[in-house]
């Protein structure tokens, strides 16, 4: 074995300018599935299904993006007046995406008292925020941003203090929550209301409630009832398409790799036919001539893998640390040590496997054949 990567290597010397062209190459379709494995694995943990509750949501109609939607108060009261029958509380919900610091984040907002019995959030560290300048921090988005408690955020000109971090159900709650008064108090005449959360009083029929609510006059024209759980798997199916396609790329990547090294070893085979041909007749066997063009290949594919693996994480590391938004959830993109395991694995196999295919005429042709070449 060793005497095998003694020569590969010499040959892969000798050849070094076609050599480095094709690691080249298949550094690019490394450097490309590093980058999709992890948009993947980020993906995955944005788009985890919610639990089942009882809390209703009140939106326009055919938005993706919830900043854009405004709730009028005649539907803020038409779902009051269901209270204390059908209805536990009625929560008016303020989305934004704002920029804190060099990062786009949410800022969301909502009545004090609804956090808790409500949105279903769990104060980790510190207390709510009691003080005008005060705002909570989801534990998500403090870990994308390193902030603690104490961190100074500066928020539409304004500059807050995080008094807690909390942990809340579903990857919508990355954000950072003040108490919906100081967020109109912020925003004044632009610090219109978003969506209302409704909260189903115990004894109520939920799916009668949603059609009710439905049915009201000033709901129905323009909003549309959504169960939460419904409404968080719709906009999780969203990142879920994207991270399919992705996954269609990783593969496709995998194959090109596959299709690379086949090129790289059959151009290299049909060009030194005769060397191939030199080796069987010194005493070289099939067995043998095929498995010192497999390791030659494998030794291009680790080099090429290298090369792809350092530029992938120097690039995320490059980019806002491997941070991206997507409606103003941190996403990180990281590189864990069991995709780079299995990226080797995968590498070494197809690179094997191309060399393989490409190899099975040359070293099957007879000595003379080789020479004629």
């Amino acid at each position: 074995m060793k005497t095998l990567l003694l020569y590969a290597w010499k040959d892969i010397r000798h050849d070094w300018a076609r050599t480095l062209l094709s690691i080249t190459g298949l550094a690019v379709l490394v450097f490309s599935y590093h980058l999709l494995g992890a948009m993947s694995a980020s993906f995955s943990n944005f788009a985890r299904d919610p639990g089942v509750n009882r809390n209703l949501i009140v939106i326009e109609a055919d938005l993706i993006d919830p900043s854009e939607a405004v709730l009028e108060p005649d539907a803020l009261a038409a779902a009051r007046a269901y209270i204390p029958a059908q209805v536990a509380r009625v929560s008016p919900h303020i989305f934004r995406q704002v920029r804190a610091g060099e990062r786009i984040v949410q800022l969301r907002a909502a009545p004090l008292s609804d956090w808790e019995p409500l949105y279903r959030m769990q104060l980790l560290q510190g207390g709510w925020p009691e003080q005008p300048h005060e705002i909570a921090c989801a534990e998500t988005a403090a870990r994308a941003n390193g902030w603690t408690l104490g961190s100074r955020v500066r928020i539409y000109g304004s500059d807050f203090s995080i008094s807690a971090i909390f942990r809340a159900q579903g990857s919508l709650f990355a954000a950072l929550w003040m108490p919906l008064e100081r967020a109109q108090t912020l925003y004044g005449a632009s610090g219109r209301i978003q969506a209302m959360y409704v909260q189903a009083a115990e004894s109520a029929d939920i799916e009668q409630l949603r059609a009710s609510l439905q049915a009201n006059p000033a709901i129905a024209s323009r909003y549309t009832v959504f169960y939460e759980d419904s409404y968080t798997l719709r906009n999780n199916q969203i990142i879920k398409d994207v991270d399919l396609l992705g996954g269609i790329a990783k593969v496709l990547a995998l194959l090109a790799i596959t299709f690379g090294a086949y090129n790289a070893t059959s151009l290299s085979l049909v060009e030194r036919a005769r060397e191939i041909g030199c080796l069987r007749a010194l005493g070289f066997s099939n067995t043998v001539t095929r498995l010192l063009l497999l390791t030659r290949s494998l030794l291009q594919g680790l080099l090429a893998y290298s090369l792809g693996l350092v530029l992938a994480l120097v690039y995320i590391a490059a980019s806002a640390g491997g941070q991206v938004s997507v409606y103003g959830v941190p996403l990180i993109f990281s590189v864990s040590p069991a995709q780079a395991l299995s990226g080797l694995l995968w590498v070494a196999a197809l690179a094997a496997a191309g060399a393989w295919i490409s190899s099975r005429r040359l070293v099957g042709a007879s000595v003379a054949d080789l020479l004629r070449e």
